[in-house]
């Protein structure tokens, strides 16, 4: 568990974070979420130790971090957005150097675990340098768990990659959360904040305006589908007659569809097309938390 209390920090006039209290738990991810200089950067890097706060202090499993700073470090593992690493050699060779420098004991069987885990067992002697951008952020994945840390922080983890590697990344998120991880996810979209998390925290100029579960804004597993066609009425005469979802709102030329996650949107399209619609546009709403977020800073 890590818990923080009243944690500030000024750069000269400029006040980054005012009394920002959170407490993570295990097994869950928090999403932590604001517009840019709300503070979020600065959060980061004071957990990781680089950064001390001007007041406030916070513990790991109720250790003051103050007070054994250099051991729970081992106990904080962090996957950034842009990672570094030596690109002339392989990504085994710079689990190596990584895990000497840290002290690893079995740092030979932890290596190999990492990289199964990271699905890069069969990449692990090609030379970083070579790499895509999906297998180097899954290389700072397995760099971030070489300690067995109990906290994971994920900073922008999907920035610049394609689907499949979002979708692997927040895969591996949900899998740590399984494992009984506390998982932090600083990310400036929604969507992946309202998949993987547990609760979130929203910042605005340093300080917390609002923590929830994500179950209580999206109040159960449903999305939201905006579909226009040329031909409404036979549109949603279809979505009634096959209890597709809940029609909440018409506007002219678009239906507004609420369904359950298990419709798959690939699969809905088609058969709104085999049934003869002609649709001109088929998109996802924005995410409930994002409409959430929306209001809160819009309210402050």
């Amino acid at each position: 568990m890590l818990e923080l209390r009243e944690i500030s920090k000024a750069f000269g006039r400029k006040q980054a974070l005012s009394d920002v209290s959170l407490a993570l738990q295990p097994g869950e991810c928090t999403g932590i979420i604001g517009p840019n200089g709300s503070g979020k950067t600065t959060l980061i890097n004071i957990i990781l130790g680089l950064l001390r706060p001007d007041s406030g202090t916070y513990d790991v499993d109720g250790i003051p971090f103050a007070t054994a700073r250099t051991s729970l470090l081992r106990s904080i593992g962090a996957v950034t957005e842009q990672p570094r690493f030596y690109p002339g050699v392989s990504a085994r060779v710079n689990l190596r150097f990584i895990a000497r420098a840290c002290g690893l004991v079995s740092e030979k069987e932890r290596i190999e675990t990492v990289l199964k885990f990271a699905d890069l067992s069969d990449h692990a002697d090609r030379v970083y340098g070579s790499y895509s951008l999906g297998m180097r952020q899954r290389l700072s994945i397995a760099a971030a768990l070489l300690s067995d840390p109990q906290i994971v922080i994920f900073d922008e983890p999907t920035n610049g990659l394609d689907p499949e590697g979002i979708r692997l990344i927040r895969t591996k998120i949900i899998d740590l959360k399984a494992q009984g991880k506390t998982i932090i996810l600083c990310s400036h979209l929604m969507s992946e904040v309202q998949q993987v998390c547990t609760r979130f925290a929203i910042l605005s100029e340093g300080r917390v305006l609002q923590t929830a579960t994500v179950e209580d804004v999206i109040g159960g597993k449903a999305r939201t589908i905006v579909i226009a066609a040329t031909n409404l009425e036979k549109l949603r005469l279809h979505i009634e007659q096959k209890e597709i979802g809940q029609i909440t709102q018409e506007h002219s030329g678009s239906i507004t569809l609420k369904v359950s996650d298990k419709i798959k949107n690939h699969e809905l399209l088609k058969q709104l097309v085999d049934s003869g619609i002609e649709i001109s546009s088929f998109a996802p709403a924005p995410t409930a938390l994002e409409d959430y977020f929306t209001s809160v800073l819009s309210a402050q």
